[in-house]
């Protein structure tokens, strides 16, 4: 991992709501970030994700305070990314709504904080709904003091995977008929 005064190239870190993290940008392959469920300074319990390896190896300093990730723009608030920097807890609590799929990040999400920064869901699309923040200014949530503005966080939640629809189905079924109808003529005439 890099031990360096400050990152190389921007560093992305990257989060589901099953535990599943890790960092880009460190060094050649991606480096794994650990998660498990703790309690917050504040008493609420979520989904932790432990950036204290990275921050021994690097120097780095991240600066705490939340930030409300929206279901779409103007709506009501769907998960929180609470950054803490204390002895013991250096990372991300990673709170997301209760959408009845099990996640270890779903539950009640705490209110945020006034005066924190509002992001929006980006990159909507039928397999997952992400969220990316990339704070670029001293004291935002997550600032990194050796990589200003080289950090970008990217928050995976209400992960649903592809499944087909019926009538993709039904083709796979008549394609899959007409192969072995196929075949079967085939050993026929042999």
């Amino acid at each position: 991992m890099v031990a360096n005064s400050a990152f190389a190239a921007a560093v992305v870190i990257t989060l589901d709501e099953n535990g599943n993290g890790n960092a880009t940008g460190l060094q050649a392959t991606p480096v794994p970030i650990g998660a498990s469920i703790q309690t917050d300074p504040s008493g609420d319990t979520g989904l932790f994700y432990d950036f204290g390896p990275i921050i021994a190896a690097t120097g780095a300093n991240i600066t705490t305070g939340d930030v409300v990730i929206n279901n779409v723009a103007g709506t009501a608030q769907s998960d929180l990314l609470h950054f803490v920097n204390s002895p013991g807890q250096q990372g991300i609590f990673f709170f997301s709504e209760d959408d009845g799929s099990g996640d270890f990040a779903d539950g009640p999400v705490p209110v945020a904080a006034s005066g924190s920064p509002v992001i929006n869901e980006t990159g909507v699309d039928e397999v997952n709904t992400s969220a990316v923040w990339r704070p670029t200014v001293a004291g935002q949530p997550g600032f990194v003091t050796i990589a200003p503005g080289g950090v970008f966080y990217n928050a995976i939640s209400d992960f649903t995977p592809i499944v087909p629809e019926p009538g993709t189905l039904a083709l796979f079924g008549v394609a899959g008929g007409m192969l072995a109808l196929f075949w079967r003529q085939r050993s026929v005439r042999a």
